[in-house]
């Protein structure tokens, strides 16, 4: 919680003698004051869960808080057990930018009380538009720092190392989060709580991370980090939601201005960690032979990977032969390994691996046809998606 709205939460709890919290704009747990035991639903789910719940938002929303620049009274619903609050849109020029709540309170709209906290709030409106402002400029920073042009890259570094957000002589990363289809475009998550001096840009479908490192060599820190952002993002999230969350993490970096190839490869071990069949956090270092994704375009490596002989096994569209396959390859050919793997007896095994040397023309005895169709059932799905 910033201590200058938890003084403005703390403030008007006072004045009003009421219970209170403040939210963003998104309805974001922001602060709050202490709460009596007897809150409602939607006031301690608030509190416990950071944010309030779809349902919630439509029904206050229904009352015209957004676009009122006067404190409203919300009534009671007794039905979903909401008591009744005033509700203080907070906004500056024109634009709200969180509401302040006063639970169960029963002040009038005209008391002095209300009109003092009413201007408390402009002042957290005033905070939060700044608050607001600064990380967008952080964002489109972040944004220039991990692109391609190096004059911009260049003119992003110096402007955060001059606002004290960056050091020269920090080494760094770049996470990449992405999020499966079917997300809320509403859906804000806020990555700004974590400790550090994390820089943040949120977008569509997920966020571009850069990490001041300890060394370059701090993996235990690099995915600590990953781990937590991952949560944290996955916090901002509808309990309801039941998409994928992925981190991909770009190989440290010892210059500011060299952040572009950490993102390409953050990006990369993101697409890998998204399909689910891995770890949902994947660092670059770790991806193996994934990584020529991002070292080959895609037309190239997929006239290299996908020959003739892969091309047959999968237009067979027969997935238990496929997977028969992979699962042999994984355990180094080990038989024993493979049948218990599958379920199966040996002979229902060997009979699978002679189907797929006919189909193939390749031969399990060979190391390189292994490696051949090791490497292609590996990126197969990557270059036909």
């Amino acid at each position: 919680m910033r201590p200058e709205l938890q003084e403005i939460v703390d403030e008007s709890a006072r004045l009003l003698q009421s219970a209170t919290v403040l939210e963003d704009r998104h309805f974001n747990l922001l602060a709050y004051a202490e709460q009596p035991a007897e809150v409602d639903a939607v006031r301690r789910n608030s509190i416990l869960q950071r944010r309030s719940a779809p349902a919630v938002r439509a029904w206050f929303e229904s009352f015209g808080i957004s676009d009122s620049p006067h404190p409203l009274r919300i009534p009671a619903d007794p039905d979903s057990g909401l008591q009744a609050r005033i509700c203080f849109p907070a906004r500056w020029h024109d634009t709200t930018y969180g509401y302040l709540w006063a639970l169960n309170n029963d002040t009038p709209l005209t008391d002095p009380a209300v009109t003092d906290v009413a201007r408390l709030v402009t002042d957290a409106a005033v905070y939060l538009a700044r608050l607001g402002r600064q990380r967008s400029e952080v964002a489109l920073a972040v944004a220039d720092l991990v692109g391609a042009d190096a004059d911009n890259a260049q003119a992003a570094a110096e402007r955060l190392i001059g606002r004290g957000l960056l050091s020269r002589q920090a080494p760094l990363t770049v996470m990449v989060i992405t999020e499966s289809e079917g997300t809320p475009a509403a859906v804000t998550p806020s990555l700004w709580a974590k400790p550090g001096q994390m820089l943040v840009d949120v977008g569509p479908g997920g966020a571009v991370v850069v990490l001041p490192l300890r060394s370059v060599d701090s993996r235990d820190q690099v995915r600590d980090a990953a781990v937590a952002v991952r949560d944290q993002y996955a916090a901002a999230l509808p309990a309801d939601w039941q998409g994928f969350l992925a981190v991909g993490v770009g190989r440290p970096r010892e210059s500011v201005t060299l952040l572009h190839h950490c993102w390409l490869e953050a990006r990369t071990a993101a697409r890998i960690a998204s399909t689910g069949q891995r770890d949902p956090v994947a660092l670059w270092d770790d991806l193996g032979p994934y990584r020529l994704l991002e070292a080959v375009p895609t037309a190239q490596l997929s006239a290299i990977v996908l020959d003739l002989p892969l091309q047959r096994l999968l237009a067979t569209g027969d997935a238990e032969l496929i997977r028969t396959v992979e699962v042999f390859l994984d355990r180094a050919g080990n038989v024993a390994e493979t049948a218990a793997a599958l379920h199966v007896h040996r002979q229902t095994l060997y009979y699978r691996l002679g189907k797929v040397e006919t189909v193939t023309g390749l031969q399990f005895s060979s190391g390189a046809d292994r490696l051949r169709l090791q490497l292609g059932l590996m990126l197969a799905p990557f270059l036909n998606d």
